[in-house]
C-alpha cells in the first residue's frame, strides 16, 4: 500500500470569522478518505481556514508545504472574479511550475453542468514536491472538480516525486501492455541445461520444490524432463539463481524496488502438452495473494520466455489495468480435469473483461505488478513450454499478518506443506518466505 498525504485550505473570510460554516473543507477530506483502499491510503495532515487575503493565502501554502511536506494541497474558495477572489494569484506566487491541463479539465467538465464555470479561474501547479490544486468554494463544486482530476492524481504525484517504477507501470497500463525486453539466448541455454540436470536427478538443491502436473502425476510412464511441470524456490542453486542476478534484469527491477533487492519467489515452468484434461492451464490470479509482505508497489515480477510462446502453447493472459484494483478472493477452481496444487484462482470476476495475450519470442522478458490479474492458457502444442521467473521485493518491505484475510486460505496451505516438508512444527507463513528468499543486491533490511 502507498501512503499519500494531503492538506486542505479553505479560503473564505466568512468561514474564517465563523469556522463552523466551513462545509467544503470537510467534504474534501471525506472524499479523499473514501478514495483510500488497499493500494493507496490518503492521510489527512492538516486543515485550515484563511481569509480572502492574497498574502495570507500565500504564506499558508508555503508554511504547509515547507513544514509538513504533503504530496497534495487542496484549496477551496476564492477562484471567482469578485475583488476578494485572490486564491489563483496567491497560488501563482508560490508554485514554480503550472499545470494548465488540470485547470482546463475542471473548467471544461464543469461547463457541462453549469455556465457559471466560465468565470472560474482555478490554478494548479507544483511547489517543490507538492501538488497544489485550486477548487471552487461550494461543496458541490469543489467535490465535482476534484473528482474530474482525481484519476490522474496518483500518476501526477509519482511524476513529481520522481517515482520511476510507478510511472513506468502507469504508462504500461495506459498502453494496455507491460514493460518488456529480451535476454540473450546463451543465458537461457545455461538455465535450460541446469533444469534438465535437475529433472534427471543429477542436481539436488536444498529447499527446491519439484512439481508434476496433476495429469502427469497420475501417469506411470513419464520420466525425466517430461515428468516435471515446474521447479520453484531455486534461490539456493547458484546456477539458476544467476537468472535473478542478470544485470539486464536487475537494472529494471531496481526502478521498482529500489537498490536493496530480494529474490522472494523463483520458478522455472515446463508447461506440459495438455492430455485433454486442460490441467496445463493456470487460472486467473494475483501474485500478491501468495505474498505476506508489503508495500505492494515495491514488489515486481520478471518473467522470461525460454522459447517462442503463443496462444497455441499457453501464453500468459493478463487483464490490462487490473493492477490498480484490490486483492480479490481466491480459491481452487471447479475444473473437471483436476487442478494443480496451489493453483488458486480468482473466485469472482467479469468474464467479459478485456484480456491481452502476451505472445513472446525467445528471451522476451516482461515485468508486472503483483496485483495484475493474469494466468495462462492450455498447452495445445506437442512440446513443453518453458519460462523462468523471479519475484523481487525491496528488502525494506515488512511482513504482515494475513490471518482472517483473503490470504488466510493459501497461507495455511503453504505453511502446512512447509511444516511437513521441513519438520518445523511451529513455522509461520512469514518463516516460509524468510527461508526461501535471497539477497540479490544491496542490504537485507527486513525481509
Amino acid at each position: 500500500m502507498t501512503d499519500l498525504t494531503f492538506a486542505v485550505v479553505t479560503v473564505s473570510t466568512t468561514c474564517y470569522d465563523d469556522p463552523i460554516r466551513d462545509h467544503s473543507g470537510p467534504a474534501l477530506i471525506k472524499y479523499m478518505a473514501d478514495k483510500s483502499n488497499n493500494t493507496v491510503q490518503w492521510i489527512h495532515l492538516a486543515s485550515t481556514v484563511v481569509p480572502d487575503n492574497q498574502t495570507h493565502v500565500k504564506e499558508t501554502l508555503l508554511k504547509l508545504s515547507d513544514e509538513l511536506y504533503p504530496h497534495l494541497i487542496l484549496t477551496t474558495g476564492g477562484t471567482g472574479i469578485s475583488p476578494d477572489d485572490v486564491t489563483p494569484e496567491a497560488t501563482r506566487e508560490v508554485i514554480t511550475r503550472e499545470i494548465p491541463g488540470m485547470s482546463q479539465t475542471m473548467v471544461a467538465k464543469s461547463l457541462a453542468i453549469t455556465p457559471m464555470a466560465m468565470i472560474s479561474r482555478p490554478v494548479c501547479g507544483i511547489y517543490q514536491k507538492t501538488l497544489i490544486i485550486n477548487l471552487p468554494g461550494s461543496v458541490k463544486g469543489c467535490v465535482e472538480c476534484l473528482d474530474f482530476v482525481y484519476p490522474i492524481l496518483r500518476h501526477a504525484i509519482d511524476l513529481i516525486q520522481n517515482k520511476r517504477a510507478e510511472v513506468a507501470i502507469t504508462h504500461s497500463a495506459m498502453q494496455g501492455k507491460v514493460s518488456s525486453f529480451t535476454i540473450k539466448p546463451e543465458s537461457l541455454d545455461h538455465f535450460r541445461k541446469r533444469f534438465q540436470d535437475v529433472c534427471l536427478g543429477k542436481v539436488k538443491v536444498l529447499g527446491m520444490t519439484v512439481i508434476k502436473d496433476v495429469a502427469i502425476a497420475k501417469s506411470e510412464f513419464a520420466d525425466g524432463e517430461k515428468a516435471i511441470t515446474k521447479i520453484q524456490d531455486f534461490t539456493l542453486d547458484d546456477e539458476l539463481f544467476k537468472y535473478c542476478c542478470l544485470p539486464e534484469i536487475v537494472k529494471y527491477v531496481e526502478n521498482f524496488t529500489g537498490p536493496n533487492i530480494m529474490a522472494m519467489h523463483t520458478m522455472l515452468i515446463n508447461k506440459p502438452p495438455d492430455p485433454g484434461t486442460q490441467s496445463s492451464r493456470h487460472p486467473l490470479h494475483q501474485d500478491l495473494y501468495y505474498f505476506p509482505f508489503r508495500p505492494v508497489d515495491r514488489i515486481v515480477c520478471a518473467w522470461t520466455a525460454m522459447e517462442k510462446i503463443n496462444r497455441q502453447n499457453g501464453c500468459l493472459v493478463v487483464l490490462p489495468g487490473s493492477h490498480t484494483g484490490e486483492l480479490k478472493e481466491h480459491g481452487y477452481p471447479d475444473w473437471k480435469g483436476g487442478v494443480n496444487k496451489m493453483y488458486h484462482g480468482i473466485q469472482q470476476f467479469d468474464p467479459n473483461t478485456k484480456r491481452a495475450h502476451l505472445e513472446m519470442e525467445t528471451g522476451d522478458t516482461v515485468f508486472f505488478h503483483p496485483l495484475l490479474i493474469h494466468g495462462s492458457g492450455t498447452n495445445k502444442s506437442p512440446g513443453f513450454r518453458k519460462a523462468i521467473s523471479c519475484h523481487y521485493a525491496d528488502s525494506a518491505c515488512e511482513y504482515i499478518e494475513v490471518e482472517n484475510s483473503v490470504q488466510d486460505y493459501i497461507s495455511k496451505e503453504i505453511t502446512a506443506i512447509f511444516r511437513k516438508k521441513t519438520g518445523i512444527e511451529n513455522a509461520r507463513f512469514e518463516d516460509v518466505w524468510k527461508i526461501k528468499s535471497r539477497l540479490v543486491q544491496g542490504e537485507r533490511i527486513n525481509l
